[in-house]
């Protein structure tokens, strides 16, 4: 059997064909899609990492925390931190890409003892929309582990920080 020797176009169509076969590879099984807040955040301070976790039917993008949402029910840039001061009002918003029909999110937050300190489901919105959750003003100074669920599956976790007046002002 003789070798034969590749042209520029037999690399060029060899190099078309395995990027091909690599992509249909990764579209093969579709996964929960989480942006992480540094890609949406326009903040100076630390920001919390939200963990994605791997579902076959959920489709969340820009979750975010900050201290307000708009009239789409979105944490708008101006307003998002992962840090705040006891007493002031915490927020959440996603934007729901693909649920399966009759879907509820869910949001929980668990302090460091891994108590439910707050616990909302709504049902999904229509796909393409912004899906805002209102935490409340309560959160003791610490840190904690934020949840977001759809349909008691786990699509991301994150971190929140409530500071007292004298950490806010120290950092």
């Amino acid at each position: 059997m003789q070798a034969q020797q590749l042209t520029p176009r037999g690399w060029f169509e060899a190099g078309i064909t395995a990027c091909a076969l690599m992509f249909l590879g990764a579209c093969s099984e579709p996964q929960a899609i989480v942006d992480e807040p540094e890609n949406d955040m326009l903040v100076s301070h630390s920001l919390a990492k939200v963990e994605t976790i791997p579902s076959r039917t959920v489709l969340l993008r820009e979750i975010r925390l900050g201290h307000g949402l708009d009239v789409d029910s979105k944490v708008p840039p101006s307003m998002v931190t992962a840090r705040f001061l006891a007493g002031d009002p915490v927020r959440m918003s996603m934007w729901v890409a693909s649920t399966p029909p009759g879907s509820t999110v869910r949001v929980s937050v668990r302090d460091v003892a891994d108590r439910t300190v707050w616990n909302a489901e709504q049902p999904a919105p229509a796909n393409g929309n912004y899906l805002g959750f209102d935490l409340g003003r309560n959160f003791a100074r610490g840190k904690y582990e934020v949840e977001v669920a759809v349909d008691h599956d786990v699509a991301s976790r994150s971190t929140l920080e409530v500071l007292d007046r004298e950490s806010w002002a120290r950092r």
